[in-house]
């Protein structure tokens, strides 16, 4: 239930990148100390490209991909540590030519693992 979640799909163009941001704050939990997200491809044929999740905040900065669309496993964990507070900007991309969809998740974590605030992923660019 704490976990920020957002859906979407990537148009067939081989530069097609998703956009969202999303703030991290300090809750009862506690202060932010690590912010952890993952990507998994919905459905996808064995064709498509693989689908990927970069995540960057002032100096910090991770990525993963989802090695294996075709199945139910999210990608490995993108962590980055020490990021605090603060608005996280998310981008998804692919490896080429070919739509996509997409299911990614987000998490504010505390130093202990608990959730610390964080708003709803806001998609502020499309393609």
């Amino acid at each position: 239930a704490f976990a920020q979640e957002a859906s979407g799909a990537l148009k067939a163009a081989a530069g097609s990148v998703d956009v969202y941001q999303t703030t991290c704050s300090k809750s009862s939990a506690g202060k932010t100390s690590k912010f952890l997200t993952h990507i998994k491809a919905v459905k996808a044929a064995k064709t498509a490209p693989l689908v990927s999740i970069q995540v960057y905040k002032g100096k910090f900065a991770t990525n993963s991909t989802d090695a294996n669309g075709t199945d139910i496993a999210h990608s490995p964990d993108a962590i980055i540590k020490g990021g605090g507070e603060g608005v996280y900007t998310i981008l998804v991309d692919k490896s080429g030519a070919g739509a996509v969809n997409y299911f990614l998740e987000a998490h504010c974590l505390t130093a202990a693992g608990g959730h610390s605030g964080q708003t709803e992923p806001v998609q502020i660019q499309q393609q």
